[in-house]
């Protein structure tokens, strides 16, 4: 018979050296699989805000079919966002008053509509989702009291929003900036013939910006908007009027928090200067950061660094251009200032007064 001392000793076991070899196998397998997950994940993400830019694209279209081939503004003159109780229709008309979205009946006026994030917003009537695509993010701005209803004018109940309000954060944070400057028109950039504009760039049309899309050259480079990024709106002072590139950078303080999304993006060349009080100076991204800047994305840097465009997706902004076609481009590639301007000539084309 057997015993139970020599059935014991021959169970299968591993031996150390063995177990040695798994370890480093699983070790090995672990090392291969977790970058191919990672980057599963990145793509995944990529194709996620493609996917949700091509639908704002697509609302962008929508609206500038309404508004008769016009793209919205991207941020509208000071006295086009307030109550106006009086008779004059050719003030009346200025007035851009978007629907509060989850409630519809509440108009939404001040500076907050200044920005285009909540008129486009009012317009599509899409949900927040479609509009601000990281969810945590949105879930830190839902978190926040909605403006409440105030007065009553004559186009019915309002709110003003301000920043630490969950629509001021939106109004602001949008995921994807609009190239205001050059499409559409920026009060804070020049814009606004009527308001004693600065300067224009073609006297051919009267205009610098784009205010009609029959007279756009080449659609398939135009920029219309890109991911974007930018300082927690409620860290700001004076975030609706004074816009300036330090308030946007979150004024360099301790208690900075960079949120993806923001209502513009810049140029790398200079614009002009806005008329209203304290607007940003007319330095690209390109001009401030020197002519022989590196182009490669660092997520370190200021978002003004950048223009405001943010390379959160293998170092490239996803961009939608005016014929509404989305692609991934390089900050190389964003320097060339033709993909900007319908009116720019060469790739270091700049802004002069006219």
């Amino acid at each position: 018979m057997v015993s139970s001392q020599e059935i014991h000793r021959s169970r299968p076991g591993f031996a150390f050296v063995e177990l040695l070899v798994l370890c480093a196998i699983v070790t090995l397998l672990i090392a291969i699989i977790l970058p191919q997950v990672s980057h599963a994940r990145k793509i995944s993400r990529l194709q996620r805000e493609t996917g949700a830019c091509n639908t704002a694209n697509a609302g962008h279209g929508l609206y500038m079919n309404e508004y008769k081939e016009a793209p919205i503004v991207g941020y509208s003159a000071w006295n086009w966002g307030h109550p106006y109780s009086g008779t004059d229709t050719s003030l009346m008309r200025n007035m851009m008053f978007p629907p509060d979205v989850e409630r519809p009946q509440v108009f939404i006026e001040g500076s907050a509509i200044k920005m285009n994030g909540l008129r486009f917003r009012g317009f599509t009537g899409l949900s927040a989702e479609a509009f601000q695509i990281d969810r945590g993010t949105l879930q830190i701005f839902q978190s926040r009291p909605r403006a409440s209803t105030g007065a009553t004018g004559w186009f019915g109940p309002y709110v003003s929003p301000v920043p630490t309000d969950y629509q001021g954060a939106l109004a602001v944070h949008n995921s994807w900036g609009l190239n205001t400057t050059y499409v559409g028109g920026d009060y804070l950039h020049g814009a606004f013939d009527s308001l004693n504009t600065p300067g224009r760039a073609n006297p051919a049309t009267g205009e610098f910006y784009l205010t009609r899309l029959d007279r756009i050259t080449d659609p398939s480079k135009l920029i219309f908007m890109a991911s974007a990024r930018a300082a927690d709106v409620s860290t700001w002072s004076g975030a609706w009027y004074t816009a300036s590139r330090a308030d946007a950078d979150g004024n360099g303080g301790p208690s900075t928090r960079i949120r993806p999304g923001y209502y513009k993006i810049m140029s790398p060349q200079r614009v002009p200067d806005g008329i209203g009080a304290s607007s940003p100076s007319g330095g690209g991204w390109g001009t401030l950061n020197g002519a022989n800047e590196n182009n490669t994305w660092d997520v370190n840097r200021a978002p003004s660094y950048f223009g405001f465009l943010d390379g959160r997706n293998f170092g490239k902004p996803v961009v939608a251009h005016m014929d509404g076609h989305i692609e991934s481009l390089s900050f190389e590639q964003l320097r060339d200032m033709t993909r900007w301007s319908n009116y720019a000539t060469s790739r270091n084309w700049t802004w002069t007064r006219r």
